[in-house]
């Protein structure tokens, strides 16, 4: 539970004429479908009975052009609610005498919305912006955990589960290894929170061990599903725009001790600026999700590393490793003996694919190459335009979800066929 969206004062249609602040610290999320409020008192409020509070009026207005991807919290700024706009009036009973709850049960899934709460006789507090997510294409942090217990009590000779540390608000880093083999591939999810990996990656692993554990004898994977596990949680639970850093405000992405003191300038933001949407931290390694997965990968050594990226729970087909391999030989062809099969698998009859060699300093690819020698890739966009603008603008249904867990599922296993 957190606070999302800011605070903006909008006196229309509230009452004729406002007196005070009467509430403060607001927030909105979701929880089993329904939208949820809560509100305290303006401290100097706390004690005492006052007229302010003995009615509540709940205003909501649906966001229908904000468009994920291209807008995110200043689209609020210049947001506003009408009369009409009233969804609540009415006595809300005081939690502890000072805060306030209430629930929305007739906001729709997938659609955004902005609420605002006023008091009697104070002024309008929000907006408080949210978006009801489907929580089977975004998978909430209980369903992950759920899932990578459930495997490891159903195959308990095939999987072995283990917290490998903590996240800056201290939930589990959870981390899985399926197989027999002592060689595996490395699947790593949700780096950025905004993106890819628990649906996929779970997903693959419970086909594989339902389907093909003989494969599983040769090799085994290990697993990182959810990276960042905090951020996630905040878009599960209806925040609207996409969020890419961790809760300390640092990019996982360039956090790694690869070549981190070079300054990188990415989608206009240099990695040195801590305002900036790609900051890198302020050290190498800084962050506790960095460490969590560097401490996973050096102790477990994979012959490869599969990075789930893009947008929305989607991955495709598209493969990006560290630019400072660009010109390494042996590098590039190792690349293929993991990038080959995945593609082929994916698709035998696509096109033939390019590695891209775009991954910046600081990224993981970068620090697998660097550290551990061995191909990293990020997995980045469809390569089918539809889906690709679906999936940019957090459209992923659950028809799409199941099409890019199938094409995961087979590129994964293909990989591992490689090894027969």
């Amino acid at each position: 539970m957190f606070i999302i969206g800011i605070t903006l004062f909008s006196f229309t249609d509230c009452t004729s004429k406002p007196k005070i602040n009467t509430l403060h610290w607001g927030k909105a999320y979701t929880e089993n479908g329904k939208v949820i409020i809560t509100i305290f008192k303006t401290l100097p409020l706390w004690k005492g009975e006052y007229d302010y509070f003995n009615e509540f009026k709940i205003y909501r207005i649906l966001c229908s052009d904000f468009t994920f991807g291209v807008d995110h919290e200043e689209y609020f700024r210049n947001v506003h609610f009408k009369k009409k706009d009233c969804i609540f009036k009415g006595k809300i009973d005081p939690i502890l005498s000072v805060k306030f709850k209430f629930e929305d049960k007739t906001a729709k899934k997938d659609s955004v919305y902005a609420y605002w709460i006023v008091s009697s006789g104070g002024v309008p507090y929000g907006p408080l912006p949210v978006k009801i997510r489907d929580t089977e294409v975004w998978w909430p942090y209980s369903k992950i955990t759920g899932k990578l217990k459930q495997l490891q009590n159903k195959y308990p000779d095939y999987v072995t589960f283990e917290k490998i540390g903590y996240s800056v608000n201290r939930r589990p880093i959870n981390a899985l290894k399926i197989g027999k083999g002592k060689s595996s591939i490395a699947l790593i999810g949700a780096i950025h929170p905004g993106e890819s990996g628990p649906e996929l990656i779970i997903s693959a692993l419970e086909k594989l061990l339902e389907q093909h554990q003989d494969l599983l004898k040769n090799i085994s994977i290990i697993t990182v599903p959810s990276s960042n596990c905090d951020v996630r949680e905040k878009l599960v639970s209806g925040n609207p725009w996409y969020l890419r850093k961790n809760m300390n405000g640092v990019d996982l992405n360039r956090n790694f001790p690869a070549n981190w003191i070079k300054d990188e300038i990415t989608y206009n933001y240099h990695t040195s600026d801590p305002d900036g949407f790609t900051y890198r931290g302020p050290f190498a390694g800084s962050e506790p999700e960095t460490q969590a997965v560097m401490n996973f990968l050096l102790e477990n050594n994979p012959l490869a590393v599969f990075s789930c990226h893009c947008l929305a729970s989607i991955c495709g087909e598209m493969l990006f490793t560290c630019k400072a391999a660009k010109n390494d030989s042996n590098y590039i062809k190792l690349c293929y003996k993991y990038a080959n099969p995945f593609w082929d698998g994916i698709d035998p009859d696509m096109e033939p694919q390019r590695v891209k060699f775009a991954c910046t300093n600081g990224s993981l690819p970068a620090w697998c190459y660097q550290k551990l020698k061995i191909p990293a890739f990020d997995v980045e966009a469809p390569l089918n335009k539809e889906d690709r603008k679906k999936v940019t603008h957090d459209k992923t249904d659950i028809v799409l979800l199941k099409k890019y867990q199938e094409r995961f599922f087979n590129g994964i296993l293909n990989i591992l066929k490689s090894f027969e």
